[in-house]
């Protein structure tokens, strides 16, 4: 967790501000904890049911292991940052480790974000193009959305920060390299944004075509609305966890220890937001289960109204 919106600015702390950060590097491991024993319980849920998982849910063992990996490399450089801190009541990283975390800072945040562009994507060709979307489910595709997501973040990651090295000149004044950041790092939240804007709206024209369907049609169409509305919960908690620091990465003035949190809680949101869909799933087949043994009753009071026997 770098509680500074460019980890070299730790150089520059007084005491009493490295003071004031021990509270909140105390909170990043609380954090850090959570994501870890969080992604750890829903990992351990996805590869229960492997053999049933759908396209969804394969992105998201992916998702669950990126979120998990960022909560253990988080809570290793917290607690060794904060262990410093105690130890000699500064923190004094190198130029060599102030890149490397931030190389990784900006790998868990565009590897998160694009796990959620596909996300997004796919549920909005099972929306607007149902007919085509068996293609989503083959071997080859799930393997190569995955693939693509993970080299498209290892690419992308260490070239960002490099440019940001490169760019900034703090002695100057110059934070140029720092707004690079900022400036991809909101291309992300736009185009997270309005990829969901687009399914939020092909999600409505699909309900003003479908509402003369017949049942069976009208109860996949529910099923996929309630998968569809899963995953803008995804899209909406990346927006309220990275957006603040965003921000603050454009303009110094705006940002707050807090955000830093933010940042971290997003790989906190992802599994409760699973665990979420579980319970949604568990509460809807408990009220299929229930009106199914409503049923006979139902029956055997219509035959008895009727002066039949009942066959039940």
């Amino acid at each position: 967790m770098n509680f500074g919106n460019d980890s070299t600015s730790l150089h520059n702390n007084t005491n009493e501000e490295m003071l004031n950060l021990q509270p909140w590097f105390v909170s990043a491991i609380i954090v850090d904890g959570l994501v870890i024993s969080m992604n750890i319980i829903q990992l351990a849920l996805l590869l229960k049911k492997w053999s049933h998982l759908d396209r969804t849910e394969h992105l998201l063992v992916s998702l669950c292991i990126s979120d998990l990996i960022c909560g253990i490399t988080m809570f290793g450089q917290d607690a060794f940052y904060l262990k410093e801190f105690l130890d000699e009541g500064k923190i004094n990283p190198t130029d060599l480790e102030n890149m490397i975390l931030d190389c990784l800072l900006m790998f868990f945040v565009l590897v998160s974000n694009f796990h959620i562009v596909a996300l997004a994507i796919e549920r909005l060709v099972a929306v607007s193009f149902p007919m085509n979307y068996n293609m989503f489910t083959t071997l080859k595709c799930k393997t190569f959305t995955i693939c693509l997501v993970w080299t498209l973040s290892v690419l992308v990651a260490p070239t960002v920060t490099v440019v940001q090295k490169i760019e900034n000149d703090e002695h100057k004044g110059n934070y140029k390299g720092q707004r690079i950041i900022g400036g991809v790092l909101l291309v992300a939240c736009i185009t997270v944004f309005s990829i969901y804007m687009i399914l939020v709206f092909a999600l409505w024209r699909r309900e003003q075509k479908m509402k003369e369907l017949i049942p069976e049609e009208l109860h996949r169409q529910l099923r996929d609305r309630k998968t569809t509305m899963i995953c803008l919960l995804f899209g909406v908690a990346f927006l309220v966890c990275i957006l603040p620091y965003t921000i603050s990465l454009l303009d110094n003035k705006l940002y707050h220890y807090s955000f830093n949190l933010l940042v971290t809680s997003n790989q906190f949101l992802n599994p409760m937001i699973y665990f979420f869909k579980l319970y949604a799933e568990r509460r809807r087949s408990m009220s299929a289960a229930s009106q199914s043994r409503l049923l006979p009753r139902d029956r055997t009071f219509l035959t008895e109204a009727n002066g039949e026997t009942s066959p039940y």
